[in-house]
């Protein structure tokens, strides 16, 4: 079952990241969540990053490779039949994000994933992600080779039974306030093998800020305009914050992966048949009030 953060908020992330605003997000449910980022086969062996349903190991059957329900963005040198891609010792392959804008980001920051590897046996390979402030393939490559400055090490190995629940890893990116920044995820001919030890699905990332302002924004604790019914149906109804003049505002509506989906003028309910499954961030503003609330579309 995909864990949508947003949704599972006391649940899965404690007291600390409830206290937190999301401030980005991609549950990689489909092809369109991989719009703006950049998908690298350096190795040129057609190979790479792809995104589509996640791939197990069935230890009832042998380890043979198998397809779950979730939509991930998985990573294999293993093909379904049992063999693998030619070169794969050779693999280098990026998986590079576009602009997450953290400018109006502070306190304390973190990066939450979901993720698995296809075969949880092996042990002595995690994932490497690296961070920049800009998006060339050269810097993350520099990054690679100096692990720095920004170099996060996933090497947690305690996964949940089922082939489609993921584990959980948080990373403090708090010296990352302010800027905007890219993500950089790399598979290499030295962390994979015959034996699939690179080869993994991820299933979630998301960004949580301990305060989050926009131009504008004017924040009183708490929004106090609410989403009436959540998860949403066909219409999202919004209860406006009184303070608001309804004649004036417009509510723009953006996906996970910060994409506008929907840009209307306020009314009790907006027709939100056309959008996806999934979660979504509502920016409500007269002009002077800015309010942001978060549903899930079912």
């Amino acid at each position: 079952m995909k864990k949508i953060i947003l949704s599972a908020i006391s649940l899965l992330f404690c007291t600390y990241i409830s206290a937190q605003e999301l401030a980005w997000s991609n549950t990689f449910d489909s092809q369109a969540d991989l719009q703006g980022w950049t998908i690298l086969d350096t190795d040129g062996n057609g190979n790479t990053w792809v995104q589509g349903a996640n791939w197990y190991g069935d230890a009832n059957d042998n380890y043979k490779t198998k397809e779950g329900s979730s939509q991930v963005l998985r990573y294999s040198i293993g093909k379904s039949d049992g063999s693998y891609v030619p070169n794969y010792d050779n693999e280098n392959n990026w998986a590079i994000s576009p602009a997450i804008d953290l400018t109006g980001a502070s306190g304390k920051i973190e990066l939450a994933m979901y993720w698995r590897l296809i075969d949880p046996r092996n042990y002595n390979v995690g994932l490497d992600i690296y961070i920049s402030e800009t998006n060339d393939l050269a810097t993350f490559e520099a990054l690679s080779a100096n692990a720095s400055p920004y170099a996060l090490w996933s090497n947690d190995f305690t996964f949940p039974a089922n082939p489609d629940e993921f584990a959980e890893k948080v990373f403090d990116i708090s010296s990352l306030a302010g800027k905007k920044i890219y993500i950089g995820m790399k598979r290499a001919g030295g962390n994979v093998d015959q034996y699939q030890q690179g080869n993994l699905n991820i299933d979630e990332m998301s960004i949580y800020a301990e305060n989050l302002l926009a131009t504008n924004e004017i924040k009183a604790g708490k929004s106090l305009t609410k989403v009436a019914q959540n998860p949403v149906g066909n219409a999202l109804m919004l209860q406006l914050n009184p303070a608001m003049a309804a004649a004036k505002t417009s509510v723009q509506v953006y996906s996970a992966a910060g994409q506008q989906v929907l840009n209307a003028k306020y009314a009790k309910e907006l027709n939100v048949s056309a959008l996806a499954p999934g979660m979504y961030l509502a920016r409500v503003s007269d002009g002077t009030l800015t309010e942001t609330v978060k549903f899930i579309k079912k």
